[in-house]
């Protein structure tokens, strides 16, 4: 799908929770390997992670998922490479692309229809936060899709999200309040539904 095509609700949520220093490194986000490796070494163990958006869609396309010293050297080139070859949109439309949303749910289009029957211009700005919020573990939160309803807590926390969204101005009011009314009423799409108008 290019980003043309994409709802720019999708791509002001999908950086605000995942890279929000995404068009201002270079594939590397310093800070947040400095904390999240203080963190790791306080806790003796894998807490928090850095990666970027770049990285994460080297890890996508090129590597697989084991952990170890010779494939973080592959993504630390492989990342310096993307950022030279591409520019920032096509690095975060590849990534909107073919990341996962859920067990075998691959890329935006994908995502957009399975959720909400929609394609992904005409994703709205809480469905497009509840997108994002799910990227850290889309499988696990696939249980909301399956039951059919998502627990008050995470929609609170869609809520939370969106207001900070208005307060990075990565939304403008309107898009806040559309949104918060949406979340009052948010359904998934079902296969044999009617097409959400």
């Amino acid at each position: 799908t290019p980003i043309a095509a994409i709802s720019p609700f999708m791509m002001q949520a999908v950086l605000a929770h995942e890279d929000a220093g995404f068009f201002h490194h270079h594939g590397f986000a310093t800070g947040e390997i400095r904390t999240a490796l203080v963190r790791d070494l306080a806790a003796r163990r894998y807490v928090q992670g850095a990666s970027t958006i770049t990285m994460q869609l080297v890890k996508n396309l090129f590597l697989r998922r084991e952990k170890t010293l010779a494939r973080k050297v592959q993504e630390v080139l492989l990342t310096w490479w993307i950022e030279r070859a591409l520019d920032k949109a096509r690095i975060l439309e590849l990534y909107l692309n073919v990341i996962e949303y859920g067990p075998r749910i691959y890329g935006i289009r994908h995502a957009a229809e399975h959720y909400f029957g929609k394609t992904p211009s005409e994703l709205t700005p809480a469905e497009c936060a509840y997108l994002a919020m799910i990227l850290p573990n889309p499988k696990s939160f696939h249980e909301q899709y399956e039951a059919g309803a998502v627990p008050q807590r995470f929609l609170d926390r869609v809520a939370a999200f969106l207001r900070r969204e208005l307060s990075k101005n990565r939304i403008d009011q309107a898009a806040l309040d559309d949104g918060l009314a949406e979340l009052a009423h948010f359904e998934f799409h079902r296969e044999g539904d009617a097409r959400t108008p």
